[in-house]
């Protein structure tokens, strides 16, 4: 037939043998230096996947600010965050960064916090560290205050949470 299926249609096997062909050349070239090349073969799986039907990666979005900065403070929780490196990460100014903020219903602080202690409850958890080094590892300097903001956002102490493991 040759159409190109619309979204959502139902591709045949058959249909994703160039996917195959772009794949098999992208890891023939798995040993090359060449970035160039390397994101060539890539932009070829796109198109053959796109060629075959399976355009939902087309339609993929930025997450929302307040989650890239969840995920920028989860990787490194007892970083010292402030305005300054957010308005460099993602090139916007500081009155920029709390209006998009406020429009997401949210403040840096807060999403600073949240993601600090939903950090520190994933590490309690899995960890048998004692709450006063997953305060210190989570940018907190007093323990009572991590205590206090902890039961405040979970409803239970964070020792309560260490010792059920």
């Amino acid at each position: 037939t040759g159409a190109v299926p619309t979204q959502g249609e139902a591709v045949s096997v058959d249909d994703l043998s160039i996917v195959m062909e772009a794949l098999l050349a992208y890891i023939s070239d798995a040993d090359t230096t060449d970035a160039a090349q390397r994101n060539y073969r890539l932009l070829g799986i796109l198109l053959a996947l796109s060629r075959a039907g399976h355009c939902q990666f087309l339609a993929a979005h930025d997450p929302s600010l307040s989650a890239r900065i969840r995920l920028a403070v989860s990787s490194a929780p007892a970083h010292e965050w402030a305005s300054a490196h957010f308005e460099d990460e993602f090139c916007i100014s500081g009155a920029t960064l709390r209006r998009r903020l406020v429009a997401e219903g949210t403040s840096l602080r807060a999403l600073i916090q949240e993601a600090r202690l939903h950090s520190a409850l994933m590490q309690l958890q899995v960890t048998r560290k004692p709450v006063k080094a997953v305060a210190l590892d989570h940018g907190y300097r007093s323990i009572p205050s991590f205590r206090r903001n902890f039961a405040e956002r979970f409803g239970i102490d964070p020792a309560e949470v260490a010792n059920s493991c």
